[in-house]
């Protein structure tokens, strides 16, 4: 990875000290994982600390098979203090979500008291969005077909959609920046890789594409977040730890109550994570046969007894089954026509 944000991969302990100096110094850093999110329990392969003059690549498989107990070395020592630990140095992730839950399972729990400030750059891309509600609509296709909007604009009137990371980049003018291609173009060939081998992560040695991309996703995050930040009012910024913590403790939710994946694995963002839903149950409807949260009785049907969120994917689940059964019965009927015209 070119560029002006020099990158170091750490594979030994006795590197740890220094190179988490240079960390230290910054009043914020850019925070990812790579690992197999999936797995159970999840296992981390790589932590990324990113700061505006340097990436810190840990390679925590060779940190490990060192010696080091990797729940150990991840919760105690020279990297609690200096970054989980610090007040000072604020924490920024692109979806925390399931950085966070490897992070738990190795150990760490940053959104536990006693720990410094973590915040989610993704829900400040949708809190800083100044588009009509048209525009806000238009963006749910294809995760919710577009008739589906267009015929009942009202069932979405809460519901937005998440950026990706590099869908963001280009909607805000950073993957003009030649650096930022060579980012996308290591970040492709690893998605290629990681769709044949979904433990890619788990694997070593390291391809030069792993290493840019992982480093590119923490230097990345935080370019993008000082972007987001400057255009973002007080307001806004304030509201963001809250909004942050509730982004995951709906995943949580997600996990514990055994959601099933149409409900939770999707670009929607879930309900009531940018505000916090009204206190107590007046006025609240679980949403029973989609994600299963208590929520404002507005945001949820009565007689599907789902959200807008989840009516709007079992709507769009239902229609894909719909047209792949006609799609079908088409290829079907051509067969036949095809055999009675050789009669």
């Amino acid at each position: 990875m070119s560029g002006a944000t020099e990158v170091l991969v750490i594979t030994s302990v006795d590197e740890l000290p220094s190179a988490l100096s240079r960390v230290q110094v910054s009043s914020v850093c850019a925070i990812d994982c790579e690992g197999a999110v999936n797995a159970s329990p999840p296992e981390l392969s790589l932590l990324q600390i990113a700061t505006t003059a340097v990436v810190i690549v840990l390679d925590l498989l060779q940190l490990s098979h060192g010696g080091e107990d990797l729940s150990t070395l991840l919760s105690t020592g020279e990297l609690s203090t200096r970054v989980w630990r610090s007040t000072a140095l604020t924490k920024v992730f692109w979806d925390c979500r399931g950085d966070l839950a490897l992070l738990r399972a190795n150990g760490v729990d940053l959104l536990q008291a006693g720990y410094g400030q973590v915040l989610d750059a993704q829900l400040l891309d949708v809190m800083t969005r100044s588009e009509s509600d048209q525009a806000r609509l238009d963006r749910l296709h294809p995760v919710v077909y577009r008739g589906h909007v267009r015929g009942k604009p009202r069932l979405f009137s809460s519901v937005h959609r998440l950026n990706s990371l590099v869908g963001a980049l280009k909607e805000h003018g950073l993957a003009a920046d030649p650096e930022c291609g060579e980012y996308i173009a290591a970040r492709d060939a690893v998605t290629a890789d990681f769709k044949k081998n979904m433990r890619f992560w788990m694997e070593r040695p390291l391809s030069e594409h792993a290493i840019a991309h992982a480093a590119g996703d923490a230097v990345w995050t935080l370019r993008l977040w000082r972007a987001l930040a400057a255009r973002a009012t007080q307001a806004q910024l304030r509201a963001l730890p809250g909004a942050t913590l509730r982004f995951d403790a709906v995943a949580r939710h997600m996990l514990y109550a055994g959601v099933e994946e149409l409900f939770a694995q999707h670009s929607l963002l879930p309900l009531c994570v940018l505000a916090a839903p009204p206190a107590g149950t007046m006025g609240m409807r679980v949403c029973e046969r989609g994600c299963q949260r208590t929520l404002p009785a507005a945001l949820v049907s009565k007689t599907g007894h789902l959200c807008e969120v989840c009516g709007g994917l079992a709507m769009t689940k239902a229609s894909r089954k719909e047209h792949a059964k006609q799609e079908m019965q088409a290829e079907c009927d051509s067969i036949f026509r095809s055999n009675d015209s050789d009669y």
